[in-house]
């Protein structure tokens, strides 16, 4: 099987921007039908593919969260480049955090983040990678002695990676006092308890005015996805429209 990396979106609309970031070992995927319909209502949507995601996990593996930064920056300043002249960023998980980063060091109109962690061990992000491994393997039907093989060769991986955006999260969430903009924050509430008192810490230490924190009872982790994803696509809408 011939291994494609993906492809950025980009819909382009109006002069209102909106930046889609995806969770960690996903894909564009998670966004793409919101940006959709973002769209169809005007917007100018960009969703970023960051380095390495819906690759093979040992190129996952060989890109780090600086990489993936570059990324989520070059998606903002080409919504600039196209004629945005203010952009609203939506962001899932690894995403979200991003979205937090974004709106602490360049302006944001306003913020809305899913199933995000306030802290994450390196090695609870090597449960996800060696998830990530193991699905994708079988999806490319990996022969037994390869995948055994290949699977050793990845428990012994470098986990630098994973450091740094264990590291990157506590630097966010550390800064979180220097975002003003309005944001509303979303978890699912068949997703970690974790999830929930995440949203609650992080309504708590941001200086946007009436930050809110809602919980959707048909959502786990990837909440575009999820069975609330229409409710959740009007919630956002919503939000972006109200002044």
């Amino acid at each position: 099987m011939k291994i494609v990396a993906p492809k950025p979106i980009h819909l382009q609309g109006d002069s209102r921007g909106v930046l889609l970031l995806h969770s960690f070992t996903s894909t564009t995927r998670d966004m793409k039908k919101l940006a959709e319909s973002l769209q169809a209502d005007g917007y100018s949507c960009y969703v970023p593919s960051y380095r390495g995601h819906g690759l093979p996990v040992e190129q996952l593996l060989e890109t780090s969260p600086s990489d993936w930064w570059v990324d989520v920056v070059e998606g903002y300043n080409i919504l600039k480049e196209h004629g945005a002249t203010s952009i609203a960023v939506i962001g899932v998980s690894l995403g979200g955090v991003f979205a937090l980063k974004l709106a602490e060091t360049y302006a944001v109109e306003k913020i809305v983040i899913m199933s995000v962690p306030y802290a994450r061990s390196a090695d609870d992000l090597f449960e996800r990678v060696l998830a990530y491994g193991l699905n994708y393997k079988k999806l490319i039907r990996t022969e037994r002695d390869l995948f055994e093989r290949e699977l050793g060769e990845l428990l012994e991986a470098d986990r630098t990676p994973l450091q740094q955006f264990s590291t990157m999260i506590d630097d966010v969430m550390r800064d979180l006092a220097s975002i003003t903009a309005p944001i509303h924050i979303l978890y699912g509430k068949r997703d970690e308890p974790l999830y929930e008192k995440s949203a609650a810490r992080i309504a708590e230490h941001v200086q946007s005015v009436n930050p809110l924190v809602k919980g959707y009872a048909n959502s786990s982790h990837l909440m575009p996805l999820s069975r609330d994803k229409e409710d959740i696509t009007a919630h956002i809408k919503a939000f972006l429209t109200h002044h």
